[in-house]
C-alpha cells in the first residue's frame, strides 16, 4: 500500500511535467515553420513571390532588391556594385555582395591583409573572402555574388562563425530558368537558403548577348528560406536528441532547460521508484 501511495503522486507529477514539456515542444514549431506558414490569397506583386509561394518558401526582406549598374561602391582593394542585407524574423540575416571585374589574383591579394586594413567597414565580409581563398587557394573569379550568414556559437556564444556560398556569373547563366527569367540557387549557410537572381533576357539577340542585362549589372536579388526549413522535415528522434543535449537550433538555452530538465527528472524519478519497488 505504501508503495502505491508513493507511485500515484509521483506518476501524476511526471505526467504533469510531460504535459508541460509537450506544450513547450509544440510551441517550438513556430521557430521551424516561421517561414512556412500559409500565404495570403492576394495576387503576388512580382514573379519572385510566385516562385517562393510555389516552392513553399518565404522571402527575406527586402523581397526584391534591384541591382543598378550605375551605382558603384569603390574600395582600395576591390569594387562591387551593391552590398545587401536580407532579414527575416527569428532567423539570422543573410549578407550579400556583388563583385565585378576583379583581377585574377583578387582572392590571394585580399588574403594578404588583415581585416582592419583591407576592409575596415566589414570584417565579416573580409573573413568570407579570406576563408574562400584558404579553402581553395587556386580560386580565380572575376564576376560573382557572395552570400553568407554569420552567428555566435560555442559554449558561451563567444565564437563567431560564418558560412558562405560564392556563385559566379557564368553559373547564374547556366542555372537560369527560361520560363521565369530567374536563376535559382540553393546555399547551405547557417540555414538552407534559396536565392533568386532575375534579369530580362533578350531572346532576339545572339546567344552571347542574350544575358547582357545581367552582365551590365541590371538584375534583381532575392533570398528565401531553404527547402528543408520546415518543422515536419526534421526527424522526431533528432529533435528529441537535440532537446536532451540542449542543442536545439534557434531555441534559447532557458527554454531548452525548461523542457529538458523535467524530462530528466521524470526519468530519474521512474528509476528511483522501480529500484525502491524491488529493493525495499
Amino acid at each position: 500500500m505504501a508503495t502505491s501511495e508513493r507511485i500515484i503522486p509521483t506518476a501524476v507529477f511526471i505526467m504533469t511535467f510531460i504535459g508541460i514539456a509537450a506544450l513547450l515542444i509544440n510551441s517550438l514549431a513556430g521557430l521551424y515553420t516561421r517561414g512556412q506558414q500559409n500565404v495570403p490569397s492576394a495576387l503576388p506583386p512580382s514573379p519572385v513571390d510566385v516562385l517562393a509561394i510555389n516552392m513553399t518558401l518565404t522571402l527575406y526582406e527586402p523581397h526584391l532588391e534591384q541591382v543598378n549598374g550605375t551605382i558603384l561602391a569603390e574600395n582600395t582593394y576591390y569594387s562591387y556594385y551593391q552590398e545587401i542585407t536580407f532579414t527575416s524574423v527569428g532567423l539570422t540575416q543573410v549578407g550579400c555582395a556583388i563583385f565585378r571585374n576583379q583581377s585574377a589574383n583578387f582572392f590571394s591579394d585580399i588574403a594578404k591583409f588583415s581585416w582592419n586594413f583591407a576592409i575596415p567597414d566589414d570584417r565579416i565580409l573580409y573573413r568570407v573572402l579570406h576563408n574562400a581563398h584558404h579553402d581553395n587557394p587556386d580560386l580565380k573569379l572575376s564576376d560573382f555574388i557572395v552570400f553568407w550568414q554569420s552567428w555566435f556559437a560555442g559554449n558561451l556564444n563567444l565564437d563567431r562563425r560564418v558560412r558562405f556560398d560564392i556563385i559566379s556569373f557564368p553559373e547564374l547563366v547556366n542555372n537560369r530558368l527560361a520560363q521565369t527569367n530567374f536563376s535559382i540557387v540553393s546555399s547551405h549557410l547557417r540555414y538552407w537558403c534559396t536565392e533568386f537572381i532575375g534579369w530580362e533576357r533578350d531572346s532576339f539577340l545572339g546567344a552571347s548577348e542574350q544575358d547582357h542585362m545581367l552582365w551590365s549589372n541590371h538584375f534583381t536579388v532575392s533570398v528565401a528560406t531553404g527547402y528543408n526549413a520546415s518543422f515536419a522535415s526534421i526527424d522526431p528522434m533528432t529533435i528529441i536528441g537535440q532537446l536532451l543535449t540542449f542543442s536545439l537550433p534557434n531555441v534559447p538555452p532557458l527554454v531548452q532547460a525548461m523542457i529538458a530538465i523535467p524530462c530528466y527528472l521524470g526519468i530519474v524519478l521512474v528509476a528511483v521508484i522501480i529500484v525502491a519497488y524491488f529493493i525495499p
